[in-house]
């Protein structure tokens, strides 16, 4: 599968290529949300390589056997240079609309109230951010693979038993936009399941099953620390003067691009991206607030199951499962004392998490019993249903 994206704004000038939104629910206006044909496409593609093969065989000593087995190599490839805007600054503040003639701002007031359906843009000290998301350096390519072999045998041992016993080995690797390895790991996934049926006649069947499902390492905690491809985000406090207060006459207002310029000029003249705290309220750096100490692992999810099923009369069935499951190696970012501080390109010092996979502090649990049973009323017409 191959996909290509270039949706997002035209223009990388401040003026035209700036996102403004709405501090107080978000919404944007002005240029559009990413960058469009100025910037590279993005790419998002996978493939993948699969052989498999199955045999059966009869015996009379131990049974029917039908053995499934194979190889998969599956790789996510991704080429993302994630530009947040066209210029790479996004402005916080007050979008405003027109009622009556007096701008008021679009979040007080409901469609039917307005004038026009014209939007404007204003900003002050109580709502006014500046967020810059530069792309450090252009996407290297991302490959995050997994190669894997497994088997399974579906074993008929005789009128009353039957097994399944089967197992997966999983190899996971890859490499994140910038060329580094971040994934290196190696998981084995039984799969085992009996049945019993006391007089082999189909009425009584009794099972129990147990598996270990991995994922795969996930690209987004595998590839955040990369330096290529992701954006860094910084927010600084606004605290210049007031640009299109509500209450004003629509008459009297600064147009957009003027109030991005007003913006940018007092920034500017506080020292711009440079600017530290405590106008530079948060940061997040790739490479630089987040780090690896040692490679991820795939999350996975035991599961086990124990069920009887019961045939009623010619017709029904009926079948009661409980079901367990439980997950582990939780992604996760740990930030203490003892995971330091880095200081990123700016010279701003920041205390660093670490990026790891996590069981002792978390808990994910799944309980279940499940009911489900079937009767043919008719010969055309079965009907069931099933309750968990």
């Amino acid at each position: 599968m191959r996909d290509r994206f270039t949706n997002g704004a035209e223009e990388r000038t401040l003026e035209q290529g700036t996102l403004l939104l709405d501090t107080s629910n978000g919404k944007r206006m002005w240029s559009s949300t990413f960058c469009g044909t100025p910037c590279p496409a993005k790419q998002r593609n996978n493939k993948e390589y699969l052989a498999k093969g199955s045999y059966f065989l009869s015996t009379r000593a131990i049974g029917n056997h039908s053995i499934v087995g194979g190889y998969d190599d599956f790789h996510q490839l991704r080429n993302e240079n994630n530009f947040q805007s066209g210029s790479d600054f996004r402005v916080h503040g007050i979008i405003l609309c027109d009622k009556g003639g007096i701008a008021v701002a679009c979040s007080s007031t409901t469609s039917s109230q307005l004038t026009s359906t014209n939007v404007y843009f204003g900003t002050d000290t109580s709502a006014g951010e500046i967020e810059y998301d530069p792309v450090p350096s252009l996407s290297h390519t991302s490959n995050f693979a997994v190669r894997s072999l497994f088997i399974n045998d579906k074993w008929d041992l005789n009128p009353h038993w039957s097994f399944n016993v089967g197992g997966r080995y999983d190899k996971a690797y890859g490499s994140d936009q910038a060329g580094h390895k971040t994934v290196d790991d190696s998981a084995m996934s039984p799969r085992l399941a009996a049945n019993f049926d006391p007089k082999g006649n189909g009425r009584n069947r009794f099972s129990i099953s147990y598996g270990r499902y991995v994922s795969k390492v996930d690209q987004g905690p595998a590839d955040q620390t990369a330096t290529a491809g992701r954006y860094a985000s910084y927010y600084w406090d606004y605290k210049g003067p007031v640009i299109n207060a509500p209450g004003t006459p629509i008459s009297q207002l600064v147009p957009t691009d003027q109030v991005i310029k007003r913006v940018f000029d007092w920034f500017n003249s506080v020292g711009g991206t440079k600017a530290g705290p405590p106008l530079l309220t948060d940061a997040f750096v790739p490479g630089t607030t987040n780090r690896f100490e040692h490679s991820l692992q795939a999350p996975y999810m035991d599961e086990v199951t124990a069920g009887y099923g019961l045939t009623v009369g010619s017709r029904g069935y009926v079948r009661a499962d409980y079901i367990h499951r439980k997950w582990a190696e939780f992604y996760s970012v740990r930030r203490t004392i003892a995971t330091g501080k880095a200081v990123d390109p700016n010279g701003i010092t920041f205390d660093q998490g670490i990026i790891e996979n996590r069981s002792n502090d978390l808990s994910r649990r799944y309980n279940a019993l499940q009911l489900q049973g079937n009767y043919r009323s008719m010969k055309a017409l079965t009907v069931g249903g099933n309750y968990t």
